[in-house]
């Protein structure tokens, strides 16, 4: 088996595990998730008016631990239940024992947004009165220090190592090329086929195939023979030989290695 191919099935086994890992952690961040709605529901009882919803927000891609307060609004035609706050605590550094709610200003005149203020403010005093026995009580998220989140570090390391590894495999099988027979390439429109600058005025385009033929002593350039192909409006396709000398190395790299998914193998 080639190296490539080991380092893809490596890579491939991997990624199979950190979904594993990942389901894991998704269980353990929802019994969390879970924890704070149930705690919230808890010390709110008989702050909230009858029909108020708490729930997680997580869906929206914020900090697991917030939780809305939502309702369906009185009188009105509504499929869905608006938001009348929401409470969030960070769990990081110096931050960690705050709690963060946020509401929304409005100067619509009519009952459900007074009572939604009515609402926001008793919430408020009770967090702020109860704000010790809050951070003492408020579930931990055991998710960070968990064995499974140490296993996904883990397996995200190891995958980073193999594609740099992957990476540096394609890279020098691609310049070693270069000065054995040539780089091939095949796009299905030839305006796709890479570029190169040659010099800095001029670029050639349409690069079905680049080969070193002679390296200076330093190795900072080389001359090339570039092979362009063009296909006109009939369908025909011709192709031209250029040879260019003193063409900087860096620059051939870039251009191989940025297409190196249009290399013919």
């Amino acid at each position: 088996m080639k190296k490539l191919e080991i380092i893809n099935s490596a890579i491939a086994s991997l990624e199979a595990e950190l979904v594993t890992v990942e389901n894991a952690i998704s269980a353990l961040n929802e019994e969390y998730r879970t924890q704070i709605v149930e705690m919230w529901k808890s010390k709110l009882a008989g702050l909230l008016d009858e029909g108020d919803l708490l729930v997680n927000d997580y869906s929206t891609g914020v900090r697991v631990n917030r939780i809305q307060v939502r309702t369906k609004r009185d009188g009105e035609q509504y499929n869905y239940a608006q938001e009348i706050l929401s409470i969030s605590r960070s769990e990081y550094g110096d931050e960690m024992t705050g709690f963060n709610m946020n509401t929304y200003s409005t100067t619509v005149d009519n009952n459900f947004e007074f009572d939604r203020l009515i609402t926001v403010g008793k919430v408020a005093a009770f967090i702020k009165e109860n704000r010790e026995s809050l951070r003492t009580e408020f579930p931990k998220n055991t998710v960070y220090d968990s064995e499974v989140n140490q296993e996904r570090y883990r397996i995200q390391n190891e995958i980073r190592t193999l594609q740099n590894e992957k990476w540096s495999t394609e890279r020098n099988l691609a310049l070693d090329k270069l000065e054995d027979g040539g780089v091939e390439f095949t796009a299905e429109r030839d305006y796709d086929l890479p570029s190169l600058e040659v010099r800095f005025n001029w670029t050639i385009s349409r690069i079905s195939k680049i080969k070193i033929t002679k390296k200076t002593a330093s190795g900072k350039s080389a001359d090339l023979e570039i092979t362009t192909r063009y296909k006109n409006y009939e369908g025909e396709v011709t192709e031209n030989v250029t040879t260019v000398d003193k063409v900087r190395m860096d620059k051939i790299q870039d251009a191989v290695l940025y297409s190196k998914d249009k290399i013919v193998a």
